[in-house]
């Protein structure tokens, strides 16, 4: 008989034991032991403590996540606890998803082979045959190994298989942030789950901002740091593109993270009738030799854009990117058995007064349970052009309760 039940729960008590039996107790009374859970915690844990001791009263179930900015995401809004101490998690119990594990950690400064380890213990983890591909992965990463970590997995699964998730962070980019696999805590590395099933699966990878007048080619670009755009230094082309904005930081070096979030730099994708831009946070212009350091790389002959944000869009970008998967992929909300929710900690900053409210609509809409980081990195899938590494972005997953028909997409 085919089952799918799903439930969520969080907790913002101080005490690892007392988190766990919150969290555990509701989603046993909701749904029994689950198959799955999807974990979101704040770094103001003793983390190795909290995962170990979850995954043993779970029953040593698949569990899979990350840590999150300030606090995390949840039908009920933005959960942050006293000292910045919250706990999410997402269960879920069924026969008609067969979900798969793994982690990888790197070793090399690279992160291709961690990409390769875990989607390949994944990939055991759900039963599946060399060759097969999943339905979907989505991915918990730390910084700044992203791009090398998708490459290492599409390597492994094909840049067709969408590929969804966020980078792990914390609450000063302090390097406290962590994922989780099982009850192992990796500092630096990847986790992930593959999701394998005949269930509808709607997506969306969005930036949201608005874009300007200004654009150019990136002539000179070395990992995250792009020197020249049309050969003159980015940093002089990002300052005037931005009306003078930083003309002070060009002398100093100091960060620009804060009012950078407003506009970010960003590649276009076109797909049909719709736009994509994967935008990249600018965090400092260097007075040495005149480059703009950014959060994503950006390569060397890629065409970039300007874009610009207000806080109007930032907070209504929650429930715009969930109405843009359901209509995508034509779902209907009461068709959605359970989501997650990526929204780039950069962009809930600025407005973390009032983004809460917003998640709250996402519920209104769905009336399903959901569970989502604020991340330091979002990942993303384009149709035509594979997976991609972010910023000051959100993406979402949303699984249904039917099977899919046909691909839409």
């Amino acid at each position: 008989m085919a089952e799918l039940r799903v439930g969520y729960a969080y907790s913002i008590k101080e005490n690892v034991n007392d988190v766990v039996e919150e969290i555990v107790g509701k989603i046993e009374g909701e749904i029994g032991k689950p198959d799955w859970c999807y974990l979101v915690t704040t770094v103001n844990y003793p983390l190795e403590e909290l995962i170990d001791k979850f995954y043993s009263a779970m029953g040593k179930i698949k569990i899979y996540g990350e840590t999150s900015c300030l606090g995390i995401i949840t039908p009920e809004g933005f959960i942050i606890g006293p000292e910045n101490k919250s706990v999410g998690v997402l269960a879920v119990k069924t026969n008609l998803i067969k979900f798969g594990v793994g982690y990888g950690e790197v070793k090399d400064e690279n992160g291709r082979k961690a990409g390769i380890d875990a989607i390949n213990m994944a990939l055991e983890d759900a039963g599946l045959k060399r060759g097969k591909r999943p339905t979907l992965i989505h991915m918990s990463a730390t910084p700044p190994y992203e791009e090398r970590i998708i490459e290492g997995i599409e390597g492994v699964a094909g840049k067709k298989t969408p590929i969804f998730g966020g980078s792990a962070a914390d609450d000063k980019i302090e390097g406290k942030w962590r994922v989780f696999c099982n009850n192992k805590v990796i500092e630096k590395g990847v986790s992930l789950t593959v999701m394998v099933t005949k269930l509808k699966i709607a997506y969306e990878y969005m930036s949201g901002y608005s874009s300007l007048k200004y654009s150019g080619k990136v002539t000179k670009s070395v990992g995250r740091r792009i020197f020249e755009i049309n050969g003159k230094p980015t940093a002089s082309v990002y300052n005037t593109w931005t009306g003078g904005r930083f003309e002070e930081q060009i002398k100093t070096g100091e960060s620009i993270l804060g009012p950078a979030s407003f506009f970010p730099l960003a590649r276009k994708f076109t797909v049909g009738k719709e736009t994509y831009w994967v935008s990249v946070h600018p965090s400092r212009l260097s007075p040495e030799d005149g480059s703009l350091e950014v959060f994503a790389e950006v390569p060397e002959g890629s065409d970039v854009w300007l874009l610009e944000g207000t806080p109007d869009i930032l907070i209504e970008r929650p429930t715009r990117i969930t109405q843009a998967a359901l209509g995508k992929f034509k779902l209907k909300p009461e068709d959605v058995a359970f989501g997650i929710l990526i929204y780039c900690a950069g962009t809930m900053l600025p407005v973390k007064d009032k983004i809460g409210d917003s998640i709250k609509k996402v519920y209104e809409i769905l009336k399903t349970p959901f569970i989502g980081a604020f991340t330091f990195g979002e990942q993303g899938h384009i149709k035509g052009y594979g997976n991609f590494h972010g910023n000051l972005m959100a993406d979402i997953v949303l699984v249904s309760k039917k099977k899919k028909r046909f691909l839409f997409f």
